[in-house]
């Protein structure tokens, strides 16, 4: 069974934790328990959106890190414990875990969601899940069945990548362009000139951070500056990305990676440009598109955030193209064919899985042999 995903933002922080108060209205009524799952792209606002949204809502609520130890939990979660009524075994355990002591995760989840249910209407924050190792990551699922059966519990989790089930998931999207020069203009204390606005939003594609980044560096390059009475502005002559943004891109990209299928999606969209379609990009990674579309590698590559400054990942040095079985046949003359849909060099690899004609295979030859050229690449260019 499918899981119907639902997306906020694009028009601004204000209205985002408004619509997220809503599907809190039955916690807050003791008429159902929720499971929500909060995420989306680094820097695009997931723990600010979740700071307004409990400053918001009239009811206790914690914010931990996903990776929390045990006893931190328990010790945090803990200070309002009720006196009477509440489950002998509950407190035992709880008093065995606030020790350092070791319980099977099923007792751990039941002993927490006891807690919690407790003190409804109450909504658990839990950040990062991303970063969860296995056993923690099974305990927040388990967690979160429990709370679905708990009227006047919520668990909410923030993360990079889409939650698991039974988590209902929510994606954050970026802001809209009216929402960025508005988030411009309050850093700035002043209107900024429409041209810079729009060539920050064309590169940053509504992440605040990176917004906000990108308006930093242009200041500090000196693109813009304030002459004492309105700003100022001049564009860079070419590609220009702050540090940080290319830092944080080469990262998320890095830690993605290291999931098989992630892997598989970025070493074919090193070959492929990253305008291609999505059915061919999926081809050519050996993943279905309903894979691609829903599951990590789409939020791992390079998104319009990167800009034009951004090359897709290219393989590891040394490293060989993927295996046949990563590229149909079938998935090479589609995107041959294209002018711009293939880049000629790392569509060089692909030929003979792909099952080119003679003619289409030495077309396509000489066009990356013209390539690695152009690059002052004259070995690869005679070895093509």
């Amino acid at each position: 069974m499918t899981r119907k995903e639902s997306a906020v933002g694009g028009r601004g922080a204000r209205s985002v934790p408004l619509e997220l108060a809503d599907r809190l209205r039955p916690v807050l009524s003791r008429r159902a328990g929720l499971a929500l799952g909060l995420w989306g792209a680094p820097g695009i606002g997931k723990t600010h959106t979740v700071r307004e949204l409990l400053q918001q809502t009239p009811c206790r609520s914690f914010s931990l890190h996903a990776t929390a130890t045990l006893p931190v939990m328990v010790r945090e979660l803990g200070r309002a414990m009720p006196r009477q009524g509440f489950p002998a075994w509950a407190e035992a355990l709880l008093g065995r875990l606030g020790r350092g002591e070791h319980a099977e995760g099923e007792k751990v989840a039941s002993a927490l969601g006891a807690l919690l249910a407790a003190q409804a209407p109450v909504v658990l924050h839990l950040e990062d899940l991303h970063e969860a190792q296995t056993e923690r990551f099974e305990l927040v699922q388990q967690l979160a069945r429990m709370t679905l059966h708990s009227k006047g519990v919520a668990l909410l989790v923030t993360s990079r990548v889409s939650p698991p089930e039974p988590f209902s998931p929510v994606r954050l999207e970026g802001l809209d362009a009216e929402a960025v020069r508005e988030l411009l203009h309050g850093e700035a204390r002043a209107p900024l000139p429409e041209e810079a606005v729009r060539w920050v939003y064309a590169r940053a594609a509504g992440n605040p951070l990176f917004t906000l980044e990108y308006f930093r560096h242009l200041a500090r390059q000196g693109f813009l500056w304030n002459d004492g009475q309105q700003w100022r502005w001049r564009a860079p002559a070419g590609p220009d990305m702050p540090l940080t943004v290319e830092a944080l891109i080469e990262r998320l990209i890095q830690e993605a990676a290291a999931q098989p299928p992630v892997r598989q999606a970025l070493e074919a969209l090193a070959a492929l440009s990253p305008g291609v379609p999505e059915a061919l990009w999926a081809r050519v990674a050996g993943l279905s598109p309903q894979a691609l579309e829903e599951g990590p590698p789409r939020a791992a590559a390079p998104g319009p955030a990167a800009g034009s400054a951004v090359r897709p990942p290219a393989l590891p040095r040394g490293q060989p193209p993927p295996p046949a079985s990563a590229a149909p046949r079938g998935a090479g003359p589609q995107g041959a064919r294209g002018p711009t849909a293939l880049r000629p060099r790392g569509a060089a690899a692909y030929i003979e899985e792909a099952g080119l004609e003679r003619g289409e295979a030495l077309e396509l030859l000489g066009r990356a042999a013209e390539q690695a050229r152009q690059a002052g690449n004259e070995v690869q260019a005679a070895a093509l």
